[in-house]
């Protein structure tokens, strides 16, 4: 009996067992598709999310390309000064309209300052480059920079046609 009694509890065990294999797969094939569709939600948001920041870095790079071809033009205009004959006079650079130039930098802008030449005060010109001013000389003597630009001034209206 007792081989009888094995082969009855066998046979229930085989029987249970493709029923709870049964439920198992759907228990996993649920929570499969819950945990994929979650994901897939996910993901949708993701590349919602992705395709609006996608929109503005264009955006962005768009004003970006028309800034720096306007920055270009600027440079290129910019250039075309810069191309100007420089000429030195009294130390320091001038462009043909009588504008001092930087001997340094080669920029126009530079502003009179005061300045001590063998204890007299003269009027320099200073560049932003520079901390201290620049002592116009002639012939090895100072020259007041307002002077200095009026003669600049003089030469070149006396040189330009009538």
């Amino acid at each position: 009996m007792r081989d009888a009694e094995l082969c009855s509890i066998k046979q229930e065990k085989n029987m249970g067992i493709p029923l709870f294999g049964e439920i198992e797969r759907l228990i996993t094939e649920h929570g499969s598709a819950t945990v994929l569709s979650e994901r897939l939600a996910l993901a949708k948001d993701q590349y919602s999310s992705l395709e609006k920041e996608n929109l503005v870095l264009k955006t962005e790079n768009d004003r970006l390309r028309l800034d720096n071809d306007q920055l270009k033009e600027r440079l290129r205009i910019l250039d075309q000064h810069q191309n100007i004959s420089l000429v030195r006079k009294y130390g320091i650079f001038w462009d043909s309209e009588g504008t001092p130039y930087c001997p340094h930098c080669q920029k126009s802008g530079m502003s009179v300052k005061w300045a001590t030449y063998i204890n007299r005060q003269i009027k320099a010109l200073q560049c932003a480059c520079t901390q201290s001013p620049f002592i116009l000389m002639d012939a090895g003597n100072p020259i007041q920079a307002d002077e200095a630009m009026k003669i600049m001034a003089k030469q070149i209206s006396a040189n330009q046609p009538s």
